[in-house]
């Protein structure tokens, strides 16, 4: 079996990991990555559900804001998230 050699050996592809990736990539960097999930981005990670993008890990911005919202059940953190945004894009 033949060996290759990499530039960087990143361990992890989350979002740090995948942009770090790419940018190491666009400047002519061989990159090997490896993570437990079979998919990029981390938690950032999104499917796609009848022609719409939906995080498959929940809206994990709002997770660790403050004790109150971490005692808020998933469904009250998405429908914050949709608020939340619904008000960015209008503004």
């Amino acid at each position: 079996m033949a060996t290759k050699n990499f530039d960087y050996l990143i361990i992890g592809a989350g979002l740090y990991d995948s942009v770090f990736a790419h940018e190491a990539y666009v400047r002519g960097k061989s990159c090997l990555v490896i993570d437990r999930r079979n998919h990029t981005g981390g938690n950032i990670f999104c499917e796609n559900i009848e022609g719409i993008n939906v995080q498959k890990y929940g809206a994990h911005i709002f997770l660790k804001i403050s004790p109150l919202i971490n005692n808020i059940n998933f469904e009250r953190k998405r429908k914050i998230l949709q608020v939340s945004l619904t008000k960015l894009m209008m503004s």
